[in-house]
């Protein structure tokens, strides 16, 4: 047969090939074999054609027969790696790998696949270096730049990982498996307003990748719109409805609404599928101990291993099981777990670049301001509009559940947790002394756009908002910001929730809190404590300089004489008694409460809380020179 109609077969064989007629190609390719036995290259082709049609163990024996009979031949090297990898002989593999580098050193590719086989041997190091050099190689090689940002999101380093993955998508702008990756680095940095529409865009392509359903579903829970949260898990569960990221989601953001039976349901679903999967067992023990179960969740949390788990599950369930020995008054056990889960959380927020430096230098050059000479004689601004009340404490103070019962009043509208002056100091940071230091010196004229900004920013977090109603804006960490509240809102009351210094620090230190530089200098006792003298002087500085209108609300009066201590708060608002707030949990209940004290505030009143750090006091000894003082001028007894 002449060359030209060898020719033919092969573009023929080719054409079938590259449109999925793997039998015809198939056919074609060995017709040309019989024609001339010397054509390697064709034996290749059978050897690919092999795997792709799901016979792995002949498509390794032929593309080694191949590899015997040209072993100079990079290409049949990276191809029987990537067949070796397939099949699990991993050690294989990379051997056939780095040959196809040795020879062939140019060559993207094998970089990029030994990269992905490294990856899996857990050797991430060595992978990234892999991939790194495949990317020298090839700038626009979306799949490798795609499969770093996977192995950066494997390590916390989210924020590089979103690099690569942009850099994938200039080359691959729709596919749907790197929108969903970027999609789910962004929303672990919190970044949700950045990750919904590329997630959406995701599903839009692929209606079916359940993972990007998941993280959807996470962003519009995080958004606040639970019921589009749990319909898009749901229709995850559709696609695979043992999907253990949908049920143990869904699970969660019922066990969160305080729907403890739907809730430990489908915790259970999670568990049948797989009974040692972290995340289901640990929102089953939630569920359990939030309905008298204590020592069924105990049990359950002992049983199952989570050092697979995720440092965000392995964290929480640390925490969990410190709570459950606490209440079973294993206190050295307990603490323990808190220890442990704290120290994870550090190191996962440092390879996130997030520390409590920044937060720290922040509190001090407040405090630099507030000791500086004239501190007190700041110019008065000219205003008298309409103010916030602002809800302020250190975090676990009580400020939820304060804020829990002022939303049932009638002329009260609450604003949970969200940045709102922060973003009014943000305004300032282009200001030539910088903020805080530009505090004493804010004209009407600077002063004006940071309110509009604040205004806009409440418009944009409550559309709703009743004009007929006063806002409540808590967030505890606003204590420290008083200063610049004072500035903008002159007239501004505040409500200060106090409770034991050392019940506070002990309770922040028991929980989990979203990752940002304030919540990491609460990851130890020591640092908590630091933190906490810190901005009580500062909140004291605060209202002795300016004469801050303030109401106290003690928790351990809040929970010990509900209805008189709740009479007084109403009183000095100047407001008027509502009976509405005695109804305060059932209230909670149908809110979305996005803080740690989400499963306390729909409790009945309870003082279980009180004098808890009693339990842990050999722990506080240390602390007592940061402390005793503190309490002594808060009326506390250390």
């Amino acid at each position: 047969m002449s060359a030209a109609a060898l020719t033919d077969i092969l573009v023929r064989a080719d054409r079938f090939h590259r449109a999925g007629r793997l039998s015809e190609a198939e056919s074609l390719f060995r017709q040309a074999l019989e024609i001339d036995g010397s054509r390697t290259d064709v034996l290749l082709r059978l050897g690919i054609l092999a795997y792709q049609a799901g016979h792995p163990s002949a498509a390794a024996e032929i593309i080694s027969d191949v590899v015997d009979k040209h072993p100079e031949w990079p290409d049949a090297h990276a191809n029987l790696g990537l067949i070796l990898k397939a099949m699990g002989r991993l050690e294989e593999a990379a051997t056939a790998l780095e040959r196809a580098i040795e020879l062939a050193p140019s060559l993207p590719e094998p970089h990029a696949n030994l990269g992905g086989l490294l990856h899996d041997l857990g050797q991430l190091e060595e992978a990234e270096k892999a991939y790194r050099r495949a990317i020298s190689l090839k700038p626009d090689f979306a799949e490798a730049h795609s499969n770093l940002g996977n192995l950066l999101s494997d390590l916390n380093r989210f924020q590089e990982a979103i690099s690569h993955y942009r850099e994938a998508l200039h080359t691959d702008p729709e596919n749907p498996q790197i929108l969903a990756n970027l999609g789910a680095a962004l929303l672990e940095l919190g970044s949700v307003s950045e990750a919904a529409p590329v997630l959406e865009q995701a599903v839009a392509i692929r209606p079916t990748l359940v993972a990007a359903l998941c993280n959807l579903g996470a962003c519009y829970r995080e958004l606040g719109d639970t019921d589009k949260a749990a319909q898009t898990f749901r229709r995850a569960l559709e696609v695979d409805e043992n999907s253990l990221s949908a049920l143990t989601l869904l699970a969660s953001l019922l066990e969160v609404a305080s729907r403890l039976e739907e809730a430990y349901e489908i915790a259970l679903r999670a568990c049948r599928v797989d009974p040692r999967n972290p995340a289901g067992n640990l929102i089953a023990a939630r569920c359990e101990r939030r309905m008298g179960l204590v020592d069924n969740a105990l049990k359950r949390l002992e049983a199952t291993p989570f050092e697979d788990a995720t440092i965000k599950v392995r964290c929480a369930a640390s925490k969990e099981l410190g709570s459950l020995y606490h209440r079973n008054e294993r206190y050295a056990d307990a603490f323990v777990c808190f220890e442990q889960s704290s120290e994870w959380t550090a190191a996962a927020w440092r390879a996130m670049g997030i520390d409590g430096a920044g937060y720290q230098a922040e509190l001090d050059a407040m405090s630099d301001i507030l000791v500086a000479p004239g501190t007190g004689k700041w110019p008065p601004a000219a205003y008298s509009g309409p103010a916030p009340i602002f809800l302020v404490g250190f975090p676990r103070s009580g400020t939820t559940l304060l804020d829990q019962i002022l939303d049932c009043h009638s002329r009260l509208s609450t604003l949970e947790e969200k940045p709102l002056i922060e973003t009014a100091a943000a305004g300032l940071s282009n200001h030539a002394a910088g903020y805080p230091g530009c505090l004493p010196n804010l004209t009407d004229g600077d002063l004006e756009p940071l309110r509009a900004l604040y205004w806009s920013s409440v418009a944009h977090f409550a559309p709703e908002l009743d004009d007929g109603c006063l806002l409540v804006d808590k967030l505890p960490l606003n204590i420290a910001r008083a200063p610049l509240i004072y500035r903008m809102f002159p007239n501004a009351k505040f409500i200060l929730a106090l409770r034991h210094p050392c019940d506070c620090i002990l309770s922040a230190f028991m929980q989990s809190f979203a990752p940002n530089k304030s919540m990491a200098s609460l990851l130890t006792l020591e640092s908590a404590a630091q933190t906490y003298a810190k901005i009580m002087n500062l909140w004291s500085a605060s209202r002795a300089a300016f004469s801050l209108d303030a109401v106290e609300v003690r928790y351990e009066d809040l929970v010990g004489d509900f209805e008189n201590t709740a009479h007084r708060l109403v009183d000095g608002l100047g407001l008027s008694w509502e009976d509405g707030l005695l109804g305060f949990a059932e209230h909670a209940r149908a809110r979305r409460i996005a803080t740690p004290s989400y499963h306390q505030v729909v409790e009945p009143i309870n003082t279980r809380a009180v004098g808890r750090w009693e339990h842990y006091r050999d722990k506080f000894e240390p602390l007592r020179q940061t402390l005793e003082p503190i309490c002594n001028d808060l009326g506390y007894t250390f």
